[in-house]
This record gives C-alpha cells, structure tokens and sequence, in this order.
C-alpha cells in the first residue's frame, strides 16, 4: 500500500504532538537552515499550549487567546507561530486527520511595521574604523551588493567569475551574478590582495 494510503488509516483526532515528525519530515526540508530552527522552535511553543489538546478541538477563539496571551511570546513571534499552526493544520486536513475548519483563517495576527530605519554615513563609518579587517569587507560587501549579511560571510575567492560575484541567497535559494564594478570592484580588489589564508595557521 502506499504512502498517502497509509496516511488515511492512522486514526483521526491526533494531537499536535503527533505532527512533529510531519513538520520534520514535509514541511521544513529544503527551507534555510536558520528558518528549519525558527520552524522548529516555534512549533515547540505550539505544543506548550496545544500539545495535548486533538487537533479537531482548537478553535477559532484558542487561536485568538494564543496570540494574546501576555508574556507567552513576542507579538512578532506569535504571529509566526500562528502561521505554522495553519499549515500543520492544513496538512492534517490533507491527509484525512481532521475535515474541521482552519482554527487559524479569519484570525488576524498583530500589525507588523517593516525595519526601516536608514544607518547614516557616519554611524557606519564609526564603526567601520573599529573593526577588524574582515568585518570591513564584510560591511563593503552588503553594503554594495545589498545583500544579507549571512549571504556575504559565505562568500569565497571561487565565487568571483566572468567579471562578478556569484552566490545564492539563503533565505529564498535564489542565485545572483552581481556585476563587478566600480566600488565594488576596488573592495574585491583590496581584499584579495591579502594571501589567502592557510587552514591551521
């Protein structure tokens, strides 16, 4: 028999705990590594509240209570939590565990405002000078790519080629060639300039 077709005699009613090898297993592989450890982390605080509880039995007004609860998670946080309740819940209902409603739709989370606030020449200046040379470049590089600084640290000399810089971001897996030019082309210059390093010196 299949896999689907074993899905659909596990008994229905399971709790929340029964779905963490689901979200193991189907859910998280082939996310970035730092959002499988936030999806992990906020299903463990899921299950603080819902891990006994069927998932047929969590309501609408459970949802609302959850995101509301003082002290329990940050606004932001409760509101990624709540996300990862309505795909868990999506997928139970998939897979024939429950035919209840999403507790989660029609539930709004907390408002959300973009960071935007703007760093000033001299604030990265200041602390440009005091740091060490690897951190200035690394400050260059997302600096004049504008890309993430978790995206630039992993940046070899393999990756300049056919006159740019290649790499692929995590957090979406999408892959860039950002021409070198310019600035950018004088940072890359200044840094491979230095000798390479030599692992265990």
């Amino acid at each position: 028999m299949g896999r689907t077709g074993t899905r659909n005699l596990k008994p229905r009613r399971q709790d929340l705990r029964h779905h963490r090898q689901t979200l193991r297993t189907e859910i998280i592989p082939g996310k970035a590594i730092r959002t499988q450890r936030d999806n992990l982390a906020e299903f463990a605080k899921l299950l603080e509240v819902f891990g006994a509880v069927p998932i047929d039995a969590i309501r609408p007004q459970n949802v609302r209570t959850y995101l509301d609860l003082p002290g329990q998670t940050t606004k932001i946080r409760a509101n990624r939590e709540r996300a990862q309740l309505s795909h868990l819940f999506k997928q139970a209902w998939a897979w024939g565990y429950t035919d209840a409603p999403n507790p989660c739709a029609g539930i709004k989370g907390h408002k959300e405002t973009g960071r935007d606030r703007y760093i000033e020449d001299d604030e990265f200046k200041a602390v440009w000078e005091k740091r060490h040379y690897t951190l200035q470049n690394a400050m260059d590089l997302a600096l004049l790519t504008g890309q993430r600084p978790a995206d630039v640290l992993k940046l070899t000399r393999a990756d300049i080629r056919d006159s740019a810089l290649h790499l692929k971001q995590d957090k979406t897996g999408k892959k860039l060639a950002i021409e070198i030019t310019r600035e950018l082309a004088n940072v890359i210059d200044r840094i491979t300039s230095r000798p390479a390093k030599i692992k265990g010196t």
